[in-house]
């Protein structure tokens, strides 16, 4: 099955209406702090509204050892109680809850997958469209609702494989479940008994998709329609999507699409699919709604594509995981190219080399004729440094972790200076995809033990340490962000990430240039930089400010958007940051053994290793000249090292570095979720409250 565009649809637009789930279900790690029915985190200072009358409308069964006062749902408000009560009651979710607390079973892990089963049984028996137990058995594949179920696929594995016993023992406590509900208490079951429960199981495993609300940490899982679900894969799609969720007190977005731009293609039978308006009967009038939009132009005709994994993976990790998850191997444009993407090609650290020259790179061009070369795999440094990421994972030490992950990068990139041949097999690029999860956790590290150190000590000793953390973890942000935007370029569907990483460096930088620790190292006598607003400290040496910033209070015009527009744009976002670089990132990475070593955290043609685009090798700012003017042959910078002369100049640099951020990574938000979305609003909240920040 696939979706196509039923017209020409330009980049930053919606494609779909908000399209209500057929169930959906929190993670068990939020049912305490957010409301099972809108996904809207739980008001702390008001007592959270319970299920209506769970005891009379099922009574408990005497085997249970939980008690009927200790609900495992909770609601925000009266209406969203109303609205998902009997849902929570008919689905057998709340009998579920009681058996995992018996000892009727030893499930490991979260359970909103089989939540959500059993509510979208419920969806399917109310609908009329459960096939019989004996037409089960001839056509296990069947659809159900129009979604595919891939349960040969996934349960074909050998009986030691993780998801064979899962979809096994799920099926068989939806199954109890479901008896519980109807007041049948016994234990025992026929063998075969759970087949229609581990179907309907497998089309959640293969259908539902993580529920981020506030486009960052997954609430819970949802389950859409063939609207929906039968948009495919791409590694290299040209839309995605965001979810609408609202509760009691909150309104819709008024300027989102109302109508269908896409339509069905394909084998289309009524064996497959039923009636959609028979379907639409079944749709929850509540819940995580989601909304498609486009992220590059699409023709009338083209298949619609949104992506099921993480991009930001080289080709075999993809790969792997979308196997493991939905049983298909991607043959998508980005996959299927030989040789590999440019992309993937740094992701996996395989690098272009031509003497010291730097090669320009077009895109469309085979790899073959830029001299490209596959070195051989850096398994010893790629396993020290995957080893380090997993540590910090699991056990959460923050200085051990940031001392073995520097260690480890450091040595790599010293590596890299070295000639082609006299480099180790070992050698990791600064770019590969291990690295970039270097700089997510070192960023975050860092900033962790800024905080626990303020949160502990408050002499200023203790508060300038804690504040050079803090410059640090904005320098790993700003190298991912730079990192991500160097593959984004050629890669405009990493739009979604790119944006993220903007607005979070973006934040940090904001943070860090509105600190009050500043006024510690300020030259006694000299006045105090007080960052509030854009307008008294915007940028003076390009327009791009004023067009952002009109973009995100007033983005409905759509003025900006567009795929030409966007290229305009970021090309002069990346012309106007690398001149503002050069008088902050010498601060920044001042007397840290890997960081001194990044000439740039934007521009990477100082590794004289990599190919690159046109477009970008035109805005590299030389790192011979930054280094005379502003750094001395230790690597520190020069003005910081005399009593702060120049602290206020830097302090309002990195305030506008930081405002170009957000406005750009509030620019591209709005291209990829629309004005209305959480992650714009969080742009705009971080750049005019600036008296909440400190």
């Amino acid at each position: 099955m696939e979706m196509r565009a039923k017209e020409d649809i330009d980049m930053g637009h919606d494609v779909t209406p908000p399209i209500p789930p057929l169930a959906f279900s929190l993670s068990d790690s939020f049912l305490r702090s957010h409301c099972s029915a809108c996904f809207l985190p739980l008001n702390p200072r008001i007592p959270p509204f319970l299920p209506i009358d769970p005891s009379i409308v099922h009574p408990f069964p005497a085997t249970s050892t939980s008690s009927s006062s200790s609900p495992s749902v909770l609601y925000c408000s009266p209406e969203c109680s109303k609205a998902d009560s009997d849902r929570h009651m008919s689905s057998g979710e709340h009998h579920l809850f009681l058996i995992l607390q018996s000892e009727f079973t030893t499930w490991q892990g979260d359970t909103s997958d089989l939540r959500a089963s059993l509510r979208l049984l419920l969806c399917f028996e109310k609908l009329g469209l459960l096939p019989r137990q004996n037409d089960l058995l001839p056509n296990i594949s069947c659809r159900i609702g129009g979604l595919i179920s891939n349960r040969e696929k996934l349960i074909g594995a050998d009986e030691f494989d993780e998801t064979f016993s899962r979809i096994l023992e799920g099926g068989r406590l939806m199954s109890l479940a479901r008896r519980w509900r109807d007041g049948d208490f016994a234990v025992e079951e026929e063998k075969g008994d759970t087949l229609l429960e581990e179907i309907v199981l497998c089309q959640v495993i293969t259908n539902s998709i993580e529920v981020q609300v506030n486009e960052g940490r997954p609430l819970g899982i949802a389950v859409y329609g063939p609207s929906f679900s039968w948009i495919n894969h791409s590694c290299s799609p040209n839309a995605c999507y965001r979810f609408s969720c609202h509760g009691s007190g909150t309104t819709q977005c008024s300027s989102v699409e109302s109508r269908f731009r896409i339509v069905a293609s394909g084998e289309v039978t009524r064996t497959w699919a039923c009636e959609e308006s028979k379907l639409d009967n079944g749709l929850c009038g509540y819940g995580p709604r989601i909304i498609v939009r486009s992220i590059k132009a699409i023709k009338k005709g083209e298949e619609v594509c949104v992506t099921y994994t993480d991009l930001l993976q080289p080709k075999d990790m993809r790969h792997s995981e979308l196997w493991e998850t939905y049983r298909f191997i991607c043959k998508c444009s980005r996959c299927s190219v030989f040789p590999q993407t440019y992309v993937d090609c740094v992701l996996l650290g395989h690098v272009a080399l031509k003497g010291n020259a730097t090669i320009t790179f077009n895109v469309t061009d085979s790899f073959s004729n830029h001299g490209f070369i596959e070195e051989e795999t850096c398994k010893d440094s790629a396993h020290c440094l995957g080893e380090a990421i997993d540590e910090y994972l699991s056990i959460g030490d923050p200085e051990t972790s940031c001392q073995k992950l520097e260690n480890i990068l450091s040595e790599c990139l010293q590596d890299d200076r070295l000639k082609p041949q006299e480099r180790p097999s070992s050698n990791l690029q600064p770019l590969h995809h291990l690295s970039l999860n270097a700089y997510i956790i070192l960023a975050s590290a860092y900033k962790i033990r800024a905080i626990n150190l303020l949160a502990i000590h408050s002499e200023v000793d203790y508060k300038l340490e804690a504040f050079n953390m803090h410059r640090t973890s904005t320098a790993y942000s700003l190298l991912l962000a730079g990192a991500v935007h160097h593959l984004f370029v050629p890669e405009t569907s990493l739009i979604v990430p790119a944006a993220n990483f903007w607005i979070s460096v973006g934040e940090s930088l904001l943070s860090l240039s509105r600190s009050l620790t500043w006024n510690l190292t300020v030259e006694q006598g000299k006045p105090h930089s007080n960052l509030i607003s854009l307008s008294s400290y915007g940028c003076g040496r390009c327009s791009l400010m004023d067009k952002l910033e009109a973009n995100l209070i007033c983005p409905k015009a759509n003025s900006i958007l567009g795929q030409d527009a966007f290229n305009e744009i970021s090309k002069k976002f990346l012309d106007c940051i690398s001149m503002i670089l050069p008088e902050v990132w010498p601060s920044l990475i001042s007397g840290h053994n890997y960081l001194k070593d990044i000439c740039d955290p934007v521009d990477f043609r100082w590794l004289r290793t990599e190919a690159f685009s046109s477009e970008h090798s035109q805005l590299h700012v030389d790192c011979t000249d930054v280094g005379s003017s502003c750094i001395d042959g230790k690597g520190c910078v020069s003005c910081a090292c005399e009593a702060g002369r120049c602290t206020n100049r830097e302090r309002t640099t990195l305030f506008q570095l930081g405002s170009h951020c957000l406005l750009y990574g509030g620019y591209l938000s709005t291209i990829c979720y629309g004005c209305c979305s959480l992650l714009t609003s969080y742009s705009k909240n971080l750049l005019y409250n600036a008296e909440k920040c400190s």
